[in-house]
């Protein structure tokens, strides 16, 4: 019976051992490995539309006229007539609009003006009726010409002919430059870094102008006709004018070119 008893405890002990050695051998549990979580791709951003590419201006004309009655309704007074530069594609041409809007505004100011004109011109022929005088209307006509263009610039020149009646009819110069990626108007601050230095060199250019180098004028006389702003652009260069009746002896605009070289270091263009 204590045999039989031993017996099992050693057979127990012996699958206790059989069993230990088998998981030993099998060695330890590994775990599931860790899924990875889901990357999410970024949704890329929509494609920027390239956008056209800027075009030159197309040039046109904006017309601003006007003809004033007296009180008859049949007799002129005054007559207006101007021409100003238009861009045609300005959906295309990133100066355009504001080009446009600059000279749209330019004719409401002469149409503004040839009012006030009006009255004159009605109390001048009212005069004349009265005394037998003979009347003759006014005529005001505006010209205008783009003369220069590039990356940077476009300048345009303009002419005001103004017949009063007299015997000389008066023609006075007016010119714009403008940005020619915006259209914003440039002054004469915005493309020359000298004035002074630029103002000395136009006044020695008229002094020598055959039309004034005998006049006997002084240099402060010439100086002081000379505006800074009165100038536009030209293939040749910087054209500076003096405005008819500002000396005696200028009965019509004179004008003088400075070359692109003449101003190098003075100017903010090219």
């Amino acid at each position: 019976m204590r045999q039989n008893r031993f017996l099992t405890l050693m057979l127990a002990s012996a699958v206790a051992l059989t069993l230990t050695a088998c998981q030993s051998a099998a060695g330890p549990e590994t775990p599931p490995p860790d899924t990875p979580a889901p990357v999410e791709t970024p949704t890329p951003p929509p494609a920027t539309p390239t956008p056209a590419p800027a075009e030159a201006p197309v040039w046109g004309t904006y017309t601003v006229e006007q003809d004033y009655f007296a009180g008859d309704g049949e007799t002129l007074v005054l007559r207006i007539h101007c021409e100003l530069p238009h861009v045609e594609n300005p959906e295309a041409c990133p100066a355009g609009a504001a080009i446009n809007a600059w000279y749209e505004d330019e004719g409401r100011s002469r149409l503004l003006e040839a009012e006030d004109q009006y009255e004159l011109q009605v109390a001048d022929y009212d005069i004349s009726t009265v005394t037998g005088f003979q009347f003759q209307p006014m005529n005001q006509e505006m010209s205008s010409q783009v003369v220069y263009e590039d990356n940077g610039i476009i300048s345009v020149r303009r002419e005001l002919y103004a017949d009063f009646g007299g015997a000389h009819p008066q023609v006075y110069r007016l010119s714009e430059q403008f940005d020619a990626a915006t259209g914003a108007r440039l002054a004469f601050a915005d493309l020359f870094s000298d004035a002074e230095g630029v103002m000395e060199l136009v006044t020695a250019a008229f002094l020598e102008h055959t039309e004034l180098k005998d006049a006997g004028l002084s240099r402060e006389e010439v100086a002081v006709a000379c505006q800074p702003e009165n100038f536009y652009l030209s293939d040749e260069g910087y054209v500076f004018w003096i405005q008819a009746e500002s000396l005696p002896a200028v009965h019509s605009p004179l004008e003088v070119t400075l070359s692109f070289d003449a101003l190098a270091g003075l100017t903010r263009h090219g």
